[in-house]
């Protein structure tokens, strides 16, 4: 199976009735978890919903950043963010699915009355599909042509786009996640979340090269020096630094002013055994990604590099489900569905990630700023 762009042989070809069949499965897990507990459904889907949103626009932010910034390592992983960014119309009815089964969303007055709501992720997503759309299709128009056009086009677009992203991510969250808890409000949460949804792209994203990309043809081989690894290992200990800095500076602010409205979001996520989780969280998030990345040889071998980025990603996954859950249940409590559902709306994630990535090359193939890397042009 060979890639439409350029002469790239797939290493890892996958039959559409392979996807297709991954597919019905993952719909019928689904379909069993809704026949057994509805209810516990809704709560697992949600959580669900927003680990693999969360990935979704991590790679949108991470494109737009490499646009406009260059470097070896954005280049390693820009056909992968673009081919994160495939499942968002399927996430945009997860989420009509989510919000229908989730009271605390639906029963709000005033300013998260339904309505409103509905209008504002309309809104969202309808500025994540726009954004997503025009970097992609420049982006495979570049592959096509030998002026900068496309190229120019991509990094004008990426500093607007950034602001955009923000604000939408922020009225977002505000909507789904910090309405959980009705009336706490933290001008930190959306900046955390981000900082989650960086590295959960950027941790899937190195995973995903070392296992994708096809470094036994020459460009590739060029451009994924142990320098691009190294490059990746740097912002991964980098952003890990940046979520705990401010995850603690939320909590550090919110314990110092003792105010009842605001400690109330760590008082149910700090009792009835979620404490041991959040205690948890503290030594998979911070301590053990930050003691291996400190050394220079985990992040220029891209094998340990990808366990690292592996675990970052699993730890990840484990903070969103302290962030979600105790909304849902005031004793620590685990669903085989929060495991389940996850993982069947992860394959449906994957289907549309891997048809995406499959009709495109590895890397760009005529990025005028890849002959400055010494990669050689296509």
């Amino acid at each position: 199976m060979y890639r439409k762009a350029g002469n790239f042989p797939n290493p890892h070809p996958m039959k559409p009735t392979a996807l297709r069949r991954i597919s019905t499965g993952a719909l019928a897990v689904c379909v069993l978890a809704v026949w057994l507990d509805r209810e516990q459904f809704l709560h697992s889907a949600f959580f669900a919903f927003v680990v693999w949103l969360s990935v979704t626009l991590g790679a949108l932010a991470q494109l737009m950043v490499h646009h406009l910034t260059g470097g070896r390592w954005g280049f390693m992983v820009q056909r992968i963010f673009e081919a994160a960014l495939a499942p968002l119309p399927a996430l945009s009815l997860l989420f009509a699915l989510v919000f229908a089964g989730t009271p605390t969303l639906w029963h709000g007055t005033g300013y998260f009355r339904p309505a409103w709501v509905i209008a504002r992720a309309a809104l969202c997503f309808a500025a994540w599909f726009w954004l997503a759309w025009m970097l992609r299709s420049r982006s495979l128009e570049q592959d096509r042509r030998t002026d900068v056009g496309p190229t120019r086009t991509l990094r004008a677009l990426s500093g607007p786009g950034l602001v955009v992203y923000f604000l939408t991510v922020s009225f977002a969250l505000l909507d789904w996640l910090m309405e959980l808890e009705p009336g706490w409000r933290s001008t930190m949460f959306p900046v955390i979340m981000i900082a989650t949804q960086t590295l959960l792209a950027l941790s899937g994203a190195t995973v995903a090269a070392v296992f994708l990309l096809p470094f036994q043809e020459q460009s590739v081989e060029q451009l994924a020096t142990t320098q691009g690894w190294h490059d990746l290992g740097k912002l991964l200990f980098a952003f890990v630094i940046f979520w705990t800095y401010v995850a603690f500076g939320q909590f550090l602010i919110i314990w110092s002013g003792n105010l009842p409205m605001e400690t109330v979001w760590y008082l149910h996520r700090n009792a009835n055994g979620w404490q041991w989780l959040a205690r948890g969280i503290a030594v998979v998030c911070f301590i053990g990604p930050v003691a291996v990345l400190l050394f220079q040889a985990p992040k220029k071998n891209r094998h340990a590099l990808a366990l690292v980025a592996g675990v970052i990603w699993i730890s990840q996954l484990v903070y969103l489900f302290w962030v979600v859950t105790p909304a849902f249940f005031a004793a620590f409590h685990v669903s085989w569905m929060d495991i389940v559902l996850p993982l069947a709306f992860g394959t449906l994630w994957i289907s549309f990630f891997w048809q995406a990535w499959s009709i495109a090359a590895p890397i760009p193939l005529r990025d005028p700023r890849l002959l400055e890397l010494g990669v050689s042009a296509i």
